[in-house]
């Protein structure tokens, strides 16, 4: 261990003979400034701390939390939905069955977009005509 080594002794009272000299010079003055910072800034965070507690402020809380899970549960549903999509895309060229994966893309997308609502809505019309076609 060096002369001032953390666990050395005179390391220590060296420490110990720093903080006792600065706490004469500035003891006094540091309660003075802890009792003006009390009374300056006591109300401000007073009410900082009721405003943090407030229904508002929790309500706004939540909100960002609920947008937060909206946002995970869009984002999961988009990416389920596109990736079955693209399989059934794939299978148009690829041996598959396309006509059901595709539409099975789009219903997981139509949960939560409206295009793929409207993409469903159109390929269900297109279907029922070909079925009104071949039953003829």
């Amino acid at each position: 261990m060096g002369a001032y080594s953390y666990r050395s002794r005179s390391w220590q009272r060296t420490l110990q003979r720093g903080l006792r000299l600065l706490n004469e010079q500035l003891g006094p003055n540091l309660k003075q400034l802890d009792r003006q910072l009390k009374a300056n800034l006591g109300p401000g965070l007073q009410r900082i701390s009721r405003e943090a507690a407030s229904p508002g402020a929790i309500r706004e809380m939540k909100s960002t939390a609920t947008y937060a899970l909206s946002m995970g549960k869009k984002l999961g549903i988009g990416l389920v939905g596109g990736l079955v999509l693209l399989i059934g895309i794939a299978f148009i060229v690829l041996p598959g069955p396309a006509i059901l994966v595709i539409p099975a893309g789009l219903a997981i997308l139509a949960l939560e977009f409206e295009w793929a609502r409207r993409g469903l809505v159109k390929f269900r019309q297109h279907a029922q005509r070909f079925m009104q076609r071949f039953r003829r």
